[in-house]
């Protein structure tokens, strides 16, 4: 499936929609956006080949180039470029739970670890079961659009739990997923958005 296909699919089935009651959460991505609407205070760059599907605060945003389907991450808009995230819509959204599962966005910890913690300092992580929860949410919507190694990678962390202390795999083993199923050439590519 293609980009938009993928995406289509998400809006359609409430995904992307705070209020649906399916609306799927990633950290990368607190607030889905459906197309380039959002800069209109910055008309000096170029969007018109490019379509913004996820942003962060400020005016960081995820965004797909319509011309080779490559996803890439601006986390400065004034500077008008962007860098090389995933090679599509499926790869960006495996590469983003992974990084969820190596706790890279939010700290994960033990549901005991958890019980412990007061109030304030509890809402700041993600326990477990909160997380394979999250896990098994991830794979149910995404997984359709994964290889099926990708599939089994998600699966396994489901079964193992947290493995490594604080995630269920080490930032290193996570980039090495990437290492292994992203071009390496165009990792370092950058996307330039001036006009």
């Amino acid at each position: 499936m293609v980009n938009t296909e993928i995406f289509n699919e998400l809006v359609q089935g409430g995904h992307t929609d705070r209020e649906s009651g399916k609306y799927i959460w990633l950290p990368q991505i607190p607030e889905w956006q459906n197309g380039n609407t959002y800069f209109e205070d910055f008309d000096w760059l170029k969007l018109d080949n490019i379509f913004i599907f996820g942003r962060l605060g400020g005016n960081a945003f995820y965004a797909w180039s319509k011309e080779t389907n490559e996803v890439f991450y601006c986390d400065e808009v004034g500077a008008g470029t962007a860098v090389f995230y995933a090679p599509d819509l499926s790869a960006a959204l495996f590469r983003m739970v992974v990084e969820f599962a190596a706790g890279l966005y939010d700290p994960l910890c033990s549901d005991e670890e958890k019980e412990e913690m007061d109030e304030d300092e509890a809402d700041e992580y993600i326990s477990e079961s909160e997380a394979v929860g999250m896990l098994k949410c991830y794979l149910l919507v995404f997984g359709k659009y994964w290889k099926s190694e990708w599939r089994e990678i998600i699966e396994n962390m489901i079964n193992k739990g947290i493995a490594c202390g604080d995630a269920f795999i080490y930032p290193d083993a996570a980039y090495g997923f990437f290492n292994d199923y992203f071009p390496q050439n165009r990792m370092n590519t950058v996307l330039d958005l001036n006009k």
